[in-house]
């Protein structure tokens, strides 16, 4: 359906008129004493069809619509046609948005299929002060023209999501000294639905407790921010322009990925996996966490002895009360894991795989040079760790195995068990 506006201008001329008397004055032609009177009147109406109301956005970047003029008047007439743009228009989308402009006989050819001629007036909403609309119209005669609006919404730099542009285009007929005008209006915006382009993530550095990362991303618009996962878990966001961000590492292989965000909300797709490593520090104290569970490996604080059952307990945030602390082998050695208990300046506990595999129990021993107390540490993906042990003589190795709470047990060994992997946190007993 059409909206549009209308506007009426009655034009009167006089010419011969004698003085005095009385004379009747109306609208065509008449004669009196020898002089003329003519009549008439000078109007239009505008209209424009609803297809040019458009968002612009991903796979829907042009639009086609008609407006028509008609000479609502009974005189010929002179026509024009001005644009301009309403206040808190966009600026930069105005300059984005791309016009091309041509006559019709009809609105209804006005179609996306609709191919403009050679010579159409092309101009962006920013520059077209004036539609070419121009000539003389004739009383009840129309004049129709197609305007299709495009952009390029895939480089649309520095145009915020949600901007718009109000449009006004006002016709204008005119006869002698006498005008009318009609005006349409509608509104273009932007919807920003493209998501940056997936980062690319190198390692630049790395110490033992860190690894420096340097990434980088384009936008439509523009990327605004940057977010870390190590192992899958969103651990860091960089405020755009920065691209390098230093991120702390827990002991173990972990993969990271970086993905970039723009102020729509739009995130990429992740950036290819880029592998870092931190390794354990023989001076250091850890929790050693199961994977299963979420419990910590803990002795208690007092009545310790060799046999004392290492057990689970609630992980300690910062600290490791409890008897939480451990001194760990090297990844990928085999060493003793000792307690922080009775002192962290004189340990004297070890884990002890005592029994019989596959289900020896784990306990503390005092001696670390016994085989079933030398636990080898492997290190697995996503900073996780598995220990094993061969707890005795007849040659079979067991892993460490959290089941489900409770004392811990040296079992068979599983490549895909989370109840033998654990994940190591630094702490001060």
């Amino acid at each position: 359906m059409l909206a549009g506006a209308a506007a009426l201008i009655a034009l009167t001329a006089f010419a011969g008129l004698p003085g005095g008397g009385s004379y009747a004055l109306w609208n065509g032609a008449a004669s009196s004493n020898g002089g003329t009177v003519t009549g008439g009147t000078v109007s239009l109406t505008e209209t424009m069809g609803p297809t040019l109301a458009f968002t612009f956005r991903s796979g829907q970047t042009t639009t086609t619509g008609g407006v028509v003029v008609t000479n609502t008047g009974t005189v010929t007439s002179s026509l024009s046609s001005v644009v301009t743009l309403g206040s808190g228009s966009s600026s930069a989308l105005a300059r984005a948005i791309g016009i091309t402009v041509w006559p019709v006989a009809s609105v209804a050819s006005c179609t996306a299929a609709a191919t403009a001629p050679s010579g159409a007036y092309t101009s962006t909403w920013a520059s077209a002060a004036g539609i070419p609309l121009t000539g003389t119209i004739a009383p009840g005669a129309t004049s129709a023209y197609c305007i299709r609006s495009a952009m390029n919404v895939a480089s649309a730099s520095g145009i915020a999501g949600g901007s718009a542009v109000a449009l006004t285009i006002t016709s204008v007929v005119t006869a002698g000294t006498w005008t009318s005008s009609a005006s349409v209006s509608s509104t273009q915006s932007f919807t920003d639905d493209i998501a940056p382009a997936t980062p690319t993530l190198s390692l630049t550095s790395s110490t033992a407790t860190s690894a420096t990362l340097a990434f980088s991303s384009t936008d439509n618009v523009g990327v605004t921010s940057y977010r870390i996962a190590r192992d899958g878990v969103t651990v860091a966001s960089v405020a755009a322009p920065a691209t390098t961000a230093t991120l702390p590492l827990p002991p173990g292989d972990h993969t990271v990925t970086v993905t970039a965000a723009d102020a729509a909300g739009n995130v990429s797709a992740a950036s290819t996996p880029v592998t870092v490593s931190a390794p354990i520090v023989s001076t250091t104290w850890y929790e050693v966490v199961s994977a299963a569970t979420g419990l910590c490996a803990a002795v208690p604080a007092t009545g310790l002895g060799s046999g004392t059952a290492v057990s689970q307990t609630a992980c300690v945030a910062t600290t490791a009360a409890g008897g939480q602390a451990w001194t760990l082998p090297a990844a990928n050695t085999t060493g003793a894991v000792t307690s922080s208990r009775p002192s962290p300046t004189s340990p004297l506990y070890y884990w002890s795989a005592a029994g019989s595999p596959p289900n020896a129990l784990v306990q503390l021993g005092i001696n670390a040079g016994q085989t079933r107390a030398q636990w080898t540490t492997t290190a697995l993906v996503n900073g996780l760790f598995r220990f094993a042990v061969t707890p005795s003589a007849n040659g079979t190795t067991v892993c460490l195995d959290a089941g489900t709470g409770g004392q811990l047990r040296a079992a068979t060994c599983s490549a895909t068990a989370a109840s033998q992997q654990f994940s190591l946190v630094a702490v001060t007993p």
